[in-house]
């Protein structure tokens, strides 16, 4: 992922039908947490993580973190999810994997064509009101998450939000 200390760089993705190329808009008043999941349509380990998020959001907020996640999963798919579990968290599409690969955390193992393609690393990417990259939360095992009270302890922290 991004360098620790790197400006956090611009996205190409879509949320709500609108191109979003900054994650300014979802920041909270002390930074934001960008969140990389793989498919919020097919991975039980990236919903059980999302409906997690979704039930601490108010502790994130109260600490002035704001959250954002992505997917490679096209809007229409995501759609269903937020409406079967009422998530709250902005939630941006990246169909063809350009963001991940520009924030260096593409998945690798698969190529153009295959349908997993443009699937990220799943983790999460702690970024200041500066937009500096201030903490990484990436794991080896795809099916092990950070729960969310760790990664928000973990975002405090890094933030220093005491």
């Amino acid at each position: 992922g991004p360098v620790l200390g790197s400006r956090f760089p611009g996205l190409r993705a879509s949320y709500r039908g609108r191109d979003i190329t900054l994650i300014e808009e979802f920041a909270g008043r002390n930074g934001t947490v960008f969140i990389a999941s793989r498919s919020l349509d097919w991975c039980p380990y990236c919903m059980r993580q999302m409906i997690q998020l979704q039930q601490w959001r108010a502790e994130f907020e109260a600490a002035g973190i704001g959250l954002v996640a992505m997917t490679y999963d096209p809007p229409q798919l995501q759609q269903a999810f937020i409406d079967r579990h009422a998530i709250t968290i902005a939630l941006l599409s990246d169909t063809d994997g350009l963001s991940f690969k520009t924030l260096g955390i593409l998945n690798e193992q698969y190529r153009r064509g295959d349908s997993r393609y443009g699937m990220p690393h799943p983790g999460m990417i702690v970024i200041n009101p500066q937009g500096e990259v201030v903490g990484k939360l990436f794991l080896e095992d795809y099916s092990v998450r950070v729960d969310a009270a760790a990664a928000l302890a973990f975002s405090r922290q890094v933030l220093g939000i005491r």
